[in-house]
């Protein structure tokens, strides 16, 4: 059968009959080694990918020969294919269009059973929300109201975890090893709450983290998560996989409300370029990549709903237990994601980078050191790698690390996973966190009630932050320091007894609700509730199998053709990266970049200024046409305001994160701030001893009258007052310049193999700089008393 269509992926435009496939063609393709489907009135071949579905074949191979656009849009978006495997990708498993005139008029759906509904006795279920005081009852609610709507597969897929689900469990535990310190006669009348995230406001230190398919919960979806946010003034982080299009979402926020997209890595790097320009075009203001998903882990409640459908199409399966998932065959999750592709993103996009799912302290560096604009301390809600620690256990070492790299203040730390108090969050901001990410919480929430849910659950954690706030001692989050908690606890583990035996033992103790036998569980057979909650998870494992059946290969291999190093391939880099940074302009609100981009451009000109004053030791003359040359030159006046206003934004923006993140407690994380105080003052002296004086002229043959620079710097280096302020000042400079050019460096996007020989090229340069600084007053004070 020929496939249609155009090189865009889409399907061409044809006339209704012309080259249709026929609905009993499709019906001819209906097992597991012929499949078809129709989803959207497209026919797809999708017989090499239904082994690698990570619900079983069973999943797909229910729909073989039939229309699966029902039960397909029950959990995916219209756009999911084209999202996750671009045009290339769609089209090659595309077989054609469905003859919609061919299709029956209602097609049979086997063992269609009504879901069952709330009881009797629960007829006042779910209670209203002002009878929620917890974020713990939003659980409690979701958990009932889902399973009596014949959604149990989905409440499983929400609230399941890896293996023994114990780091599901720590994530909770956590917090309960960290004990408050609480300081007395405060006055805690006001309190504020207020914070910025990446620069963007939040009412508190809490973000909506992404949650996949939020539409199993409620019809709403990720759209009631975007409308609560923008009611309680936070900030919500859209999924990749979402039950609602990214249109869908966008179309929700409020005028002026700011979000984030939270995004799986494509191994197809077109796909991944798509979703960056619908970010930027959308003013999405920051993106997190997930980092710590190379593969799903096992979640062995949602498998054994699995399983369930699988033994029901046992005809069709290998073995009763179903295929499985296959490892690094995950749709929209490229295992082979490394730091060089860090860097890729920066080249391809302007957003601030987030590494989502860092877990450990020297991660959290080595991201510092790649530009990385914040990191989340997360083991992804423990679904993916079971006895992984919490996020907050991670927090105090990344602090730890961080410090130890001088890198604390270039990065922001969030904690996502097991937040549930008010308490909790002051724990996560008092060890180290900027904010915290809520995900399960709001899922909860939005499951029993919508968007007022969210709203509510909100509404319940601030009122809880700010009591405990006030009980602490803390009017603002400023208060909130490592000296409030006790967690000495933190890192230690008490043996775990709750483990589960086999679903299948003997002992009725272990036959837990959560964990019951595919022969056990109590939900209608055939219920399309049940499918919706075995695609969800298999979204995007299915087309990357597609991917991998039909040879898809990743377009952009990065680094491919990089220098690997060496002296001069990192001498190259910096000066090819100074000469870009130069004409960049620091007026920016990327406030790292305004700092590191006047930093550059002041750096450069002084460079120039330094070779300039070497004529001083020429002659009178040499110098004096040296300053006349200069104020002559076109322009020139420009390059002392521009070079003045780069020094303004330096100082300023310096200064702002100096302060809002608290560096001068010791001399370590404050002394670019007091050697800056220093360097400060030098300049403001060097001009209105040199810029501002109303100098004496001399005349010089063939070009008349010129100012007497030489005549002034003797007149002034002749005081060894001035002299020694002059030596001061130069070396203030110097050491500024030693401290703060690593973090330039880290700043430029240079190469991780170029890092270390353009920091070791930087910092020697700035000797030779310095001398020649300081060579000019000494140089006059000798002529002035000994020549």
């Amino acid at each position: 059968m020929a496939r249609q269509g155009d090189d865009d992926g889409d399907v061409a435009h044809v006339p209704e009959t012309a080259g249709l496939i026929p609905y009993s063609e499709v019906q001819k393709h209906n097992n597991g080694n012929d499949l078809w489907v129709i989803i959207n009135n497209s026919v797809y071949d999708l017989t090499s990918f239904a082994p690698s579905h990570p619900g079983g074949e069973g999943t797909v191979i229910e729909h073989a020969g039939t229309n699966g656009t029902d039960a397909f849009l029950e959990a995916h978006p219209e756009d999911i294919i084209m999202t996750t495997l671009g045009p290339k990708g769609k089209r090659a498993a595309l077989v054609g269009m469905i003859d919609k005139s061919t299709l029956p008029a209602k097609e049979a759906k086997a063992d269609k059973v009504t879901p069952p509904t709330v009881t009797e006795d629960d007829e006042d279920f779910p209670p209203p929300l002002a009878a929620c005081l917890n974020l713990h009852d939003f659980e409690a609610i979701a958990h009932r109201v889902m399973t009596s709507a014949g959604k149990s597969q989905g409440w499983d897929y929400y609230s399941s975890g890896a293996d023994d689900e114990l780091t599901l469990q720590e994530n909770k535990s956590a917090f309960q090893r960290v004990w408050l310190k609480p300081r007395i006669l405060v006055d805690v009348k006001e309190i504020d709450t207020s914070t910025n995230i990446l620069g963007f406001p939040s009412s508190m230190p809490v973000y909506l983290s992404a949650v996949a398919m939020c539409g199993m919960g409620h019809k709403d979806g990720e759209v009631a998560w975007m409308k609560a946010a923008n009611e309680a003034g936070v900030l919500f982080m859209m999924p990749n996989l979402s039950s609602r299009s990214f249109d869908d979402m966008i179309a929700a926020k409020g005028e002026k409300q700011d979000t984030f997209f939270q995004m799986y890595v494509n191994p197809d790097r077109d796909v991944a370029l798509d979703v960056l320009a619908k970010c930027k075009k959308a003013g999405v203001r920051a993106l997190f990549i997930t980092v710590d998903s190379a593969v799903p882990g096992k979640r062995e409640r949602d498998r054994r709903n699995k399983i369930k459908l699988d033994l029901a199409k046992a005809k069709v399966q290998k073995a009763a237990g179903g295929t499985g998932r296959k490892p690094g065959n995950y749709a929209n999750r490229d295992p082979a994601l490394s730091w060089e592709d860090v860097k890729w993103f920066q080249e391809h996009t302007d957003l601030p980078i987030v590494l989502k799912g860092v877990q450990c302290g020297e991660d959290a560096v080595r991201a510092a050191k790649a530009g990385c604009k914040g990191i989340v301390l997360s083991n992804h809600g423990g679904r993916n790698l079971d006895t992984a620690r919490s996020g907050l256990e991670i927090l105090p070492e990344a602090v730890a690390a961080l410090k130890k790299a001088r890198l604390l203040g270039d990065i922001e730390i969030y904690v996502d996973g097991g937040i549930r108090r008010g308490t909790d969050v002051i724990k996560a901001l008092s060890l180290g966190a900027t904010a915290v990410g809520i995900g399960r919480p709001a899922l909860y929430a939005m499951s029993g009630y919508g968007e007022d849910g969210i709203v509510k659950m909100l509404s319940i954690l601030r009122d809880e932050l700010e009591t405990a706030m006030r009980l602490c001692g803390a009017p603002d989050l400023s208060y909130l320091t490592a000296d409030m908690v006790n967690s000495s606890a933190l890192g230690t583990h008490d043996a775990i007894d709750h483990i589960s035996a086999s679903i299948y033992s003997t002992e009725g103790r272990f036959k837990a609700v959560h964990n019951q036998s595919p022969f056990e569980v109590k939900s209608p057979k055939g219920d399309p509730v049940q499918k919706l909650a075995d695609q969800v998870e298999s979204l995007q494992q299915q087309l990357e199998a597609i991917s991998k059946a039909l040879n898809i290969k990743k377009p952009l291999e990065v680094g491919a053709a990089k220098n690997k190093g060496g002296f001069v391939g990192g001498t190259v880099e910096l000066l090819t990266r100074v000469f870009t940074q130069v004409f960049k302009t620091p007026f920016t609100m990327d406030r790292a970049q305004a700092l590191n981009r006047s930093a550059i451009f002041m750096v450069a000109f002084l460079v120039m200024h330094m070779l300039g004053n070497a004529n001083i030791f020429l002659s009178d003359d040499a110098y004096n046409l040296y300053g006349h040359f200069l104020h002559s030159l076109p322009g020139f006046v420009f390059v002392e305001y521009y070079l003045a206003a780069s020094f303004v934004i330096h100082a300023a923006v310096a200064t702002f994160l100096t302060f809002r993140f608290k560096k001068l407690k010791s001399w370590s994380t404050g002394r670019l701030f007091y050697s800056s105080l220093v360097a400060l003052a030098f300049i403001l002296f060097h001009l209105k001893t040199f810029k501002f004086h109303n100098y004496n002229t001399t005349e010089i043959e063939g070009h008349g009258l010129v100012r007497d620079v030489a005549g002034r710097a003797r007149e002034i280096f002749s005081d060894e007052a001035h002299t020694a302020a002059y030596v001061v000042g130069i070396l203030s400079v110097g050491y500024h310049l030693l401290t703060g050019w690593p973090k330039a460096v880290l700043k430029m996007g240079i190469a991780a193999e170029h890092k270390k020989t353009a920091t070791v090229i930087g910092e020697f340069l700035v000797y030779p700089l310095v001398l020649g600084f300081l060579a000019v007053p000494l140089f006059a004070y000798y002529k002035a008393h000994y020549a």
